[in-house]
């Protein structure tokens, strides 16, 4: 090694291990690229020179060993970034296919793909024409397709002239075909939970039809007036959906004990009603109702009247008090002005009574306009009867 100046140093720790704590940082040693100053004492060239070979080897050693530790430290960083990958997400990407998104909707065990722009018809659930020739080869009386995805019935549905009972709840129908008129002994046609807007004019045909349910639909403005027809009609829930108006016709179905017509925005109850002389229970909150028909009173039967959430109303008729069985009246969150805010706040028994009251005072000045009328000579006609509010006082 003549020519080169000699690199003295004090000898390294053979054991690599511990080489590897000191490049952790787990010992607080000297850093092993810095060289030792020799020892005190001049030692022999040969000596010098084994020292310094064995300096050399040292340092390669070292190094060596530091390239392992960095090695590992890079190894261990790249399995940490792994991890960090793949708790990331589940999405695998295959770059020979479009990438796509798995997603779980509401009431699915198992992912699915997101749905493409361009959208596919929605199929039923079930075969509803094989279900028709089926029910009619086994002349079964009842039949249930209720959320079976159904959003036509098709025309075979006028062979099923056995039918007493047919449910098609919770299905997504548009329409109604006119063959459905053609089910002449039907008692109960359900088919809530659909977007039906109207009714077919056929529907009159059901003479024996005595439960209908409309409810949860998308009825518009009002409807038909065929609805007369179905005399033996003894249900008919209309709750939920959007009629503006009740055709005057509903009066000739004499035989309804349950008329429910909540949610909707009725402005107001045909005078017709009042021929429902069997009707016990008349649901008809939640609307836009002004006032109710004075006809109301002839309604012997009612027992349950559901007026409540009519943000408009802001009377009652006194003719109420004739309603002799009736047992529940709701009248939550409606203004009735007015009738005394104290007697409202007591509850409907106390607001019957004030009505009660009215009607005794207008029977006796009617008595009196009678007698006045005698004495002047004048018919009952020519005179302006003045008719008190439920507050007490009068109004033309």
């Amino acid at each position: 090694m003549s020519g080169m100046m000699p690199r003295k140093s004090k000898p390294a720790s053979n054991n690599p291990g511990e080489r590897l704590a000191d490049w952790q940082g787990e010992k607080q040693t000297a850093n092993p690229l810095v060289g030792h100053v020799q020892a005190s004492g001049s030692p022999s060239n040969s000596s010098s020179e084994q020292e310094n070979n064995q300096s050399f080897v040292s340092d390669n050693s070292m190094m060596m060993a530091m390239s392992d530790a960095e090695d590992l430290r890079r190894e261990r960083e790249n399995n940490t970034k792994g991890e960090k990958k793949s708790s990331c997400g589940n999405i695998a990407v295959d770059p020979k296919q479009p990438k796509t998104v798995m997603i779980t909707q509401p009431g699915q065990k198992t992912p699915k793909p997101t749905i493409s722009s361009k959208k596919s018809a929605v199929k039923s659930d079930v075969d509803v024409t094989k279900e028709f020739k089926k029910c009619k080869e086994e002349d079964r009386k009842r039949l249930d397709l209720s959320k079976s995805q159904i959003t036509v019935i098709p025309q075979s549905v006028k062979e099923l002239t056995q039918l007493q009972e047919f449910y098609l709840y919770g299905n997504r129908l548009g329409t109604l075909p006119p063959e459905i008129g053609c089910l002449t002994n039907l008692l109960k046609l359900g088919l809530s939970e659909n977007s039906l807007t109207t009714l077919p004019e056929s529907l009159q045909n059901l003479k024996h039809l005595k439960v209908l349910d409309l409810r949860h639909n998308r009825l518009n403005e009002r409807l038909p007036t065929s609805i007369g027809n179905l005399k033996k009609l003894r249900v008919l829930d209309l709750e939920e959906n959007k009629l503006e108006q009740l055709p005057q016709e509903i009066g000739q179905l004499r035989e309804l004990t349950r008329l429910v017509v909540q949610s909707n925005q009725l402005v107001n109850l045909p005078s017709a009603i009042g021929y429902l002389t069997k009707l016990e229970y008349l649901g008809a909150g939640e609307n836009k109702l002004t006032s109710l028909p004075a006809e109301i009173g002839t309604l012997k039967s009612l027992e349950s009247l559901y007026i409540n959430d009519n943000q408009d109303l802001h009377s009652l008729p006194y003719e109420l008090v004739l309603c002799g069985n009736l047992q529940i009246m709701s009248i939550e969150n409606c203004p009735l002005s007015q009738i005394p805010p104290e007697i409202v706040a007591k509850g409907p028994s106390l607001v019957i009574q004030n009505l009660k009251g009215i009607e005794e005072f207008t029977k006796m000045r009617l008595r009196f306009i009678f007698i006045a009328c005698l004495r002047m000579h004048l018919s009952v006609k020519d005179v302006d009867v003045v008719r008190p509010t439920a507050a007490g006082s009068c109004y033309g």
